[in-house]
């Protein structure tokens, strides 16, 4: 515990993490929830103060992308879920890895927002597989007062301007990737966080390994962007990308990261202003 204490303590003071306001409130979106709807929440999940926990759509690898899947990660603490969706020919919106994936089987993301309608904390991060139907989509959000409480993500910057003014009703994340920005040059970094502003965009989305020095300068200069951290698996992984202060974590393993932080460990670090 000691060592991986110091460890993060190290990390911290290399990146530059500012102290924060660890007043216990709902930072998924910066949307505090009302005093009444934040007693609710937490008599039914123990809410940490500084990130989100999203459970990724492949974190049980035999039931993906399922309203299966989804009620088990939320059985496991998660309180967002990333799910991806596609365009089926008739309109709708199902759970697939693409319009080709859709079969018989596939479940409607109707379902799921049907399945969790009295759960007012959940909160969707959805991948776009195409992005063929706006209008559906956004008659789903009204029908499950669901604005305000979804991220659309897997938008590219060359996208945006296209997308952006049909998606303005949710959240936007543009996914970085190196085949999309030179995440080592911080003029195409600073360039590119100033496009996404200029469009709306709430949060970018990356892995680890992506989180240049450029592009960690970018976001502080740029600071009306948010971070969203993906591919989280390790429990060391965890730990360094609570360490950049994101404001959601995607993770494959929703219960670790979940039990993590319960632990004293966890709770020892947030009381020191570590992450």
């Amino acid at each position: 515990m000691l060592l991986k204490r110091i460890w993060i303590i190290l990390l911290c003071a290399v990146i530059g993490v500012g102290t924060i306001d660890y007043a216990v409130h709902f930072r998924f979106f910066d949307r505090p929830l009302t005093q009444a709807k934040q007693e609710e929440f937490q008599s039914k999940i123990l809410l940490p103060s500084n990130f989100t926990l999203a459970a990724s759509v492949n974190s049980f690898d035999t039931v993906k992308n399922t309203l299966q899947a989804a009620k088990q990660n939320v059985s496991k603490g998660s309180y967002a879920l990333e799910l991806n969706v596609a365009v089926g020919t008739n309109g709708k919106l199902y759970l697939a890895d693409g319009p080709d994936y859709i079969t018989e089987e596939s479940e409607l993301l109707d379902s799921v927002f049907k399945a969790f309608r009295d759960k007012d904390y959940l909160r969707y991060i959805l991948n776009m597989k195409n992005f063929g139907n706006p209008d559906t989509l956004a008659e789903l959000l009204l029908k499950y007062d669901l604005i305000g409480k979804v991220m659309m993500t897997g938008i590219a910057l060359e996208d945006l301007e296209e997308l952006a003014p049909s998606y303005c009703n949710c959240y936007i994340c543009v996914e970085l990737t190196p085949d999309t920005i030179r995440l080592n040059s911080s003029k195409a970094c600073l360039e590119a966080m100033q496009h996404c502003v200029d469009y709306g965009v709430y949060a970018v989305s990356c892995t680890l390994p992506q989180i240049t020095d450029e592009l960690r300068d970018a976001l502080v200069k740029v600071h009306e962007l948010h971070l969203v951290i993906r591919d989280v698996h390790s429990e060391f992984s965890m730990y360094e990308s609570l360490s950049f202060n994101p404001i959601v974590v995607i993770t494959d393993q929703p219960d670790l990261l979940y039990k993590m932080m319960l632990s004293q460990d966890y709770l020892d670090l947030n009381q020191e202003n570590v992450f």
